[in-house]
């Protein structure tokens, strides 16, 4: 199984008939992996109402299943499906890489965790285990080495406690150590707006750790058709 699932060209996953929170959980997480803006739409939505519609779709049975470390894992390109509503993305290393950058520093962000005022509950392990595990699988095909980022470790720690919400970012960044020995270029100053800090943390880590927030033009898209619409929105 494990032969036809890497050889495969596509790989569509189908996780059931939608529900009423099925359209918007999968606007919302088009939203989360395509805004790049200081201001993205999903930061918007009542964090309540965002979570449980991203629940719909990533809380499905399908995770929950041993196969899905070949279904998807190994393919070269996967569709999760819920009845008419569709992603799709290409299994290669730029892509997931982008993917999950894009998924991490949503869930890193003052708009996500501190703005509403509401503790986080979303578990992301369920999409994040299956894009992870196809980084490392394409990483070896292409031949690139795959290392532990600033970022995996932000989002690792999101959840502890602070004095203040800017240490969520300065001590990530107190414990880092720059590869090419060169200073850091973001200096702590807590007098700066907690989302300033937090932009300039993401430039930080992506100079540290060569992380692109990339286009990623055809490489992903949402289809997100039902009866009576007809709409295909690309990254």
């Amino acid at each position: 199984m494990g032969d036809i699932y890497s050889s495969a060209a596509k790989v569509v996953v189908y996780l059931g008939q939608p529900t009423e929170q099925t359209e918007a959980g999968m606007s919302n997480l088009q939203s989360i992996m395509q805004d790049s803006d200081h201001a993205p739409s999903w930061s918007t939505v009542p964090l309540a109402q965002l979570e449980e519609s991203i629940k719909d779709i990533i809380c499905r049975e399908w995770f929950e299943g041993m196969w899905t470390v070949q279904e998807a894992a190994l393919a070269r390109s996967t569709t999760l499906q819920c009845g008419h509503y569709k992603l799709y993305w290409r299994g290669n290393l730029r892509t997931v890489r982008a993917m999950v950058f894009r998924i991490k520093t949503a869930a890193i962000s003052p708009y996500y965790t501190l703005s509403s005022g509401r503790r986080s509950t979303l578990d992301w392990s369920p999409l994040l285990d299956i894009l992870e595990t196809q980084l490392r699988q394409a990483s070896r095909r292409e031949g690139k080495a795959l290392q532990r980022t600033t970022l995996d470790l932000a989002f690792d720690f999101r959840d502890r406690i602070t004095t203040v919400p800017q240490d969520r970012y300065l001590a990530i960044l107190a414990v880092i150590e720059n590869d090419d020995g060169a200073r850091l270029k973001f200096r702590p100053d807590y007098t700066l707006p907690l989302e300033e800090i937090y932009h300039q943390f993401v430039v930080e880590i992506q100079s540290i750790n060569g992380i692109g927030d990339v286009a990623l033009n055809n490489e992903l898209f949402f289809d997100l058709r039902a009866a009576g619409k007809c709409r295909e929105d690309k990254l």
